[in-house]
């Protein structure tokens, strides 16, 4: 894994660090909203269903302390909260 951090200038002041990394989970809540960047203040792409299995490939955490992971399910690519996957070994 590489931890990236970014300067002020390179990420809105929300988020404070992104990391690579590359996994599978499963959709671990009823429906789950998938959005075009790491915030619920990005518009939602679409949703997925409890079970689904995704390919997960980057990770952000917020200075919330809320952790944001980007996704590829089929044809779309999102950011979906971290709270709702489940990692699959």
């Amino acid at each position: 894994m590489e931890i990236i951090f970014f300067t002020k200038n390179d990420l809105s002041s929300d988020h404070t660090a992104k990391e690579r990394i590359a996994g599978k989970a499963y959709i671990n809540t009823l429906n789950l909203n998938v959005r075009y960047g790491p915030s619920v203040t990005y518009e939602i792409i679409t949703s997925l269903h409890q079970g689904a299995v995704v390919d997960f490939h980057e990770r952000i955490q917020g200075s919330n302390g809320e952790v944001w992971v980007k996704i590829h399910a089929g044809s779309v690519d999102g950011w979906v909260n971290q709270k709702y996957l489940r990692l699959i070994k």
